[in-house]
C-alpha cells in the first residue's frame, strides 16, 4: 500500500483551505543563531515500523515547536506513516 492508493482511495480530496502562514521560513532559518532544526511527526515507518503511539499531532507540534523546531515536516500518508491530511489541517 503506498501513496498512489492513497490518492486512489480519496484520501486527499480535501476541501478546506488554509490561510498561508506569514512566517518566512528561509528568513527564520537565516536568521537563527543556532541550528535551525527542521522536525517530523510521523508515527511509523516502512522501515520501522510503528515508531510510537498515535497521539495528538497538535500537541506533538507544539511541544517541537517549544523545543526550538523552525519548521515542521506533517507525514500524511496513512499507510505507510500512520498519517493522515488531517493532521496537516489541524496543526
Amino acid at each position: 500500500m503506498n501513496s498512489r492508493k492513497a490518492i486512489d482511495d480519496g484520501i486527499y480530496d480535501i476541501t478546506e483551505t488554509l490561510p498561508k502562514s506569514e512566517i518566512d521560513l528561509e528568513e527564520s532559518i537565516k536568521n537563527n543563531v543556532h541550528a535551525s532544526l527542521i522536525t517530523e511527526i510521523k508515527f511509523s515507518s516502512p522501515a520501522e515500523g510503528n515508531i510510537r503511539q498515535i497521539s495528538d499531532p497538535l500537541q506533538i507540534a507544539d511541544s517541537m515547536i517549544s523545543g526550538g523546531a523552525k519548521a515542521l515536516s506533517i507525514l500524511t500518508q496513512p499507510y505507510l506513516f500512520n498519517g493522515s491530511p488531517e493532521y496537516f489541517i489541524k496543526i
